[in-house]
């Protein structure tokens, strides 16, 4: 079995590797590619190129293709001398497959796991890769019945677009990354609050752990720690204008996209002319307050704030009857 692995190995020159799993670091992420750690052999690659998995990587039921839209904070090789290796992002496209991202060289100490930082974005279906630099690189293999392992040699320049130019059957080279999930905002809870700022916020969703910024229109609010991956609270900052503006969380996996927050306000209307009970409920209305009324009369014949000013929700307007 070791023999007829080298064989499918040597014959697609290098290796490359999707997977999904679960780990609690900036948030929960999910590992694709190998799952295996269980190395056969490290076998040379015999020429530079770009290696991934064809098919569902089926060892451990490892995934073969990111789940998630995110960032790739780390990856993971087993069983690799040589490089700098890279990790590639390869995107599905008519014609094959563009790369569309890659890490900084990593040079294993080892062949042992090694880990290496990162942080490249990833799309839902995007594959990983593995880049070799040198003909005498070895990478780590494990036989993985029902797995395909596909190449292009030379390496898939960036942004250019085609298939892979070999493939091999029942192998799978041991790298994988972890991608951290871009966050989600479900609800708002209040929706709403006064342009004068100050209202407690929070934010139910999915992967805020880490959470760096939460925007309100571009405004950045107060963060409080965070509740959980799934709850954040904030304190909306202040604006000049009523009405609705985007909220969204960032991390480091990106931005979530963005729900509304409507600003209220207390947009002063003209109540010059009517009588104070009438004028007292249109104040009201426009989430206005009364405030002291002097004079005698039927009616409002002089206001403290001008018609049209825009306050804080429970402003108040002076009234003056005659």
């Amino acid at each position: 079995m070791v023999r007829r692995l080298r064989t499918s190995v040597l014959l697609v020159s290098c290796l490359f590797g999707l997977l999904g799993i679960a780990s609690a670091a900036q948030g929960a992420t999910v590992t694709v590619g190998s799952l295996h750690t269980d190395v056969v052999e490290s076998t040379t690659a015999g020429s530079t190129g770009t290696l991934t998995f064809a098919n569902p990587v089926v060892g451990l039921g490892g995934l073969a293709t990111s789940p998630v839209d995110g960032t790739i904070v780390r990856w993971h090789i087993t069983g690799a001398t040589g490089g700098p290796f890279t990790l590639r992002v390869l995107r599905p496209v008519p014609g094959g497959y563009m790369g569309v991202a890659t890490s900084g060289g990593a040079v294993p100490s080892s062949l042992g796991t090694q880990t290496f930082a990162t942080s490249l974005p990833i799309r839902a279906g995007d594959l990983i890769g593995l880049n070799t630099s040198n003909k005498t690189d070895q990478v780590g293999a494990a036989i993985a019945p029902g797995s395909l392992v596909a190449a292009w040699q030379p390496a898939l320049p960036e942004g250019t677009t085609s298939g892979p130019t070999v493939t091999a059957s029942n192998a799978e080279v041991t790298f994988n990354a972890e991608v951290q999930p871009a966050p989600k905002i479900v609800a708002l809870s209040p929706s709403s609050g006064s342009i004068a700022g100050g209202t407690s916020v929070t934010l139910s969703g999915s992967d805020f752990t880490g959470a760096t910024a939460v925007s309100f229109g571009g405004v950045p609010a107060a963060l409080f720690p965070v509740q959980s991956d799934s709850s954040l609270t904030v304190v909306a900052p202040k604006t000049a204008k009523p009405g609705a503006v985007a909220v969204t969380v960032t991390t480091l996996a990106g931005t979530s996209a963005a729900v509304p927050f409507t600003y209220t306000a207390c947009v002063v209307p003209k109540v010059k002319g009517k009588k104070l009970k009438a004028a007292k409920k249109a104040l009201r209305k426009a989430n206005c307050k009364p405030g002291n009324v002097s004079g005698k009369g039927p009616k409002v014949v002089k206001q403290g704030v001008k018609p049209g000013s825009v306050r804080p929700v429970g402003a108040k307007v002076s009234l003056k009857r005659g």
